[in-house]
């Protein structure tokens, strides 16, 4: 169970992370709508890979478009201790 805890817990990074990203694409939105997303969108998905990343997250994307999806991938590796079939 402990160790259940532990994985959800990192987890939760890369919820965290997507919220951050929420929330510019809802700021973009409210300054100039669906043209303000998209230019937030792609100036997100511009930034190196290396400044999206975390101990628990390896990138984040934002898809433009009708749903505007929000993807996090996790860094699933033994080091880190989420288990690897998460990739």
């Amino acid at each position: 169970a402990y160790q259940d805890y532990t994985v959800r817990t990192k987890v939760s990074e890369g919820i965290i992370a997507a919220t951050a990203v929420k929330s510019l694409i809802s700021e973009a939105y409210q300054s100039d709508n669906t043209t303000g997303m998209t230019a937030a969108a792609v100036a997100f998905n511009a930034a190196p890979i290396v400044a999206k990343q975390s101990k628990y997250v390896s990138n984040i994307t934002v898809v433009e478009g009708t749903t505007w999806t929000i993807t996090v991938t996790l860094l699933a590796t033994m080091e880190n201790g989420i288990p690897t079939v998460l990739n």
